[in-house]
């Protein structure tokens, strides 16, 4: 047998995105990818009812981030309004098994002053490299041909 089958748990817990990492006994919803604990029922039936379950396992937010999102969408969605137990129990839940992720080793940005300023051509470097129309290209485009004086 592969090793790898021998742990079913860490292979979903790596598919679920780390939501095992806080609670390494739980089990996860295989249609929802959600973890089977507490409110997940609840989450599932109110946050899945409108959009993918996914949505809502992407996201890692704190109890005041998760309450904000709720306000958010009762306030552009047209989420109902929900029990405040029902509410303090899915908050509860989504701030336990989502919660902010610390992040990876990248560098922070580097600040706006210390990046090179853009480099803009010039009008003449611009007409030579065809980038800028000149006034002729400009009349044969838009106008048509030009026009001569004949008899």
């Amino acid at each position: 047998m592969r090793p790898w089958l021998r742990c079913p748990m860490a292979v979903l817990g790596l598919l679920a995105g780390g939501a095992l990492a806080a609670t390494p006994d739980a089990e996860i919803d295989l249609t929802t990818g959600l973890v089977k604990v507490g409110a997940w029922e609840e989450v599932r039936a109110y946050c899945g009812s409108c959009h993918s379950v996914d949505l809502v396992t992407s996201q890692h937010n704190s109890a005041t981030g998760w309450q904000e999102t709720i306000r958010t969408m009762q306030r552009s969605h047209n989420m109902a309004d929900l029990p405040v137990p029902t509410e303090a129990r899915i908050v509860d839940y989504l701030a336990t098994h989502y919660a902010p992720q610390p992040r990876g080793h990248r560098r922070a940005p580097i600040p706006a002053g210390l990046m090179p300023r853009p480099r803009i051509p010039s009008v003449a470097e611009e007409e030579r490299t065809g980038l800028r129309q000149t006034a002729e290209t400009w009349r044969r485009q838009d106008c048509g041909p030009p026009v001569t004086d004949s008899p």
